[in-house]
């Protein structure tokens, strides 16, 4: 800490709070207030070079509406009025006056006599019931200055502490909103045409949990006997799906495919009757119909096993003949399904 004899050079212009804030923190004084009526928001300018505290206190209460007091390293701020020059001087004029013993009587007098009394030209006429009430000023026989005493504060403010920052104003609490559901997921109807055309009602069930990836589901169920039982066309089968949409319309699409199922057929004299499965790569394009149809079209090449007994229809008993088992490379899906999308 420094005395109060210690040399202060400071250039400042600002507020009367960032100066004594300066003062504190450089040179280690304490300012206090001494009433609510200090007002550190006043604007000054000072530029002092090796001047002690007492200089620096006298520019700034010169600059602004306070007065102080010095006690060791703590100066005390008080709220001062400021008086001009001119009404000191005609306070002191009218102490120095002597007292008039007799007030004056006042008069009456109407406002146009007193306008052309005073200016000499003829005014407007006014009505005569309106008076202008003209007293002369007078003096008490006794005339005293009297000066209130000065209340001791009541509060001091202390500035050691640094100074808090005005907080800004509250915004009003933003109410959470609910969380969007996910509406990209949906379901589709799908019904192959083609398979319908051979006489095999089929529907399929698909189910896409976004707008890339779907899960299809398929089954055809045929059971059909003519020529007496010489000609047959049975069958069943499941064949599931996965997918993956691609482009950003999300038409194109490519996917893996897998069947399974049992065929009965006996066209000539030869019947052949098994099971089958398998499966292949599968790449197709949505056509658009509308706003919910659309035509499937796609192809699935891969690979099919089917073990199966011929058998021939003798004497209307189908008599076995033998077991085979094939294996075939190739289509294993062709897909031209009308594909109607729920939700």
């Amino acid at each position: 800490m420094l005395s109060l004899e210690a040399q202060i050079h400071i250039k400042y212009s600002g507020s009367l709070k960032g100066l004594l804030v300066l003062l504190q923190d450089k040179y280690g004084y304490r300012f206090m207030y001494s009433n609510d009526d200090v007002d550190d928001r006043q604007e000054l300018s000072i530029d002092v070079k090796d001047s002690d505290i007492g200089s620096v206190m006298e520019n700034i209460s010169g600059s602004v509406h306070v007065s102080f007091e010095i006690k060791n390293k703590q100066v005390v701020l008080k709220h001062t009025e400021r008086k001009t020059q001119e009404n000191d001087d005609d306070q002191e004029k009218k102490t120095s006056e002597k007292p008039i013993s007799k007030p004056i009587r006042p008069e009456f007098t109407p406002i146009q006599k007193v306008v052309e009394a005073d200016t000499g030209k003829k005014q407007r006429p006014v009505d005569d019931s309106i008076k202008q009430e003209v007293v002369s000023d007078t003096i008490p026989a006794k005339f005293e200055l009297t000066r209130e005493p000065v209340q001791e504060p009541a509060e001091i403010t202390d500035l050691s502490a640094d100074p808090v920052p005005e907080k800004p104003p509250k915004k009003p609490p933003v109410k959470p909103q609910p969380a969007k559901k996910n509406k990209e997921y949906g379901f589709a109807l799908h019904t192959n045409l083609l398979y319908d055309l051979a006489l095999t009602p089929n529907i399929g069930v698909e189910y896409y949990p976004n707008k890339r990836i779907g899960f299809v589901v398929n089954a055809l169920w045929s059971h059909i006997d003519w020529d007496d039982g010489k000609k047959t066309y049975r069958s069943w089968a499941v064949l599931p799906e996965v997918r993956f949409h691609w482009l950003k319309n999300k038409r194109l699409y490519t996917g893996a495919v897998f069947q399974l199922g049992k065929l009965n057929l006996k066209l000539g004299k030869t019947g052949r009757q098994g099971n089958m499965a398998g499966g292949g790569i599968i790449f197709g394009y949505l056509i658009g119909l509308g706003k919910r149809i659309s035509l499937d079209t796609g192809l699935a090449f891969g690979y099919t096993r089917f073990e199966h007994d011929t058998y021939q229809y003798i004497e209307g008993t189908n008599v076995k003949e033998d077991t085979k088992t094939k294996h075939f490379f190739g289509p294993v899906k062709v897909n031209a399904a009308l594909v109607w999308k729920i939700r």
